[in-house]
């Protein structure tokens, strides 16, 4: 299976979307392919957790 133009106009669009502010507004799919264009692992964590996820040194110093 191969993604069209149309489809990857749309993911582009929406994780532009998501870069000025508009994350919250996605859906779940949107979100996963967003984070990952951007290479935003702190909204992954933010979907599995809720919340932004702290660091592995802030986590540390707590």
């Amino acid at each position: 299976m191969s993604v069209t133009d149309r489809e990857l106009k749309h993911i582009i669009t929406k994780a532009r979307d998501a870069k000025h502010g508009g994350f919250g507004v996605l859906s779940t799919g949107e979100k996963l392919a967003a984070a990952l264009v951007l290479n935003r692992p702190d909204w992954l964590a933010e979907m599995t957790t809720g919340s932004p996820r702290r660091s592995n040194a802030s986590a540390r110093s707590v």
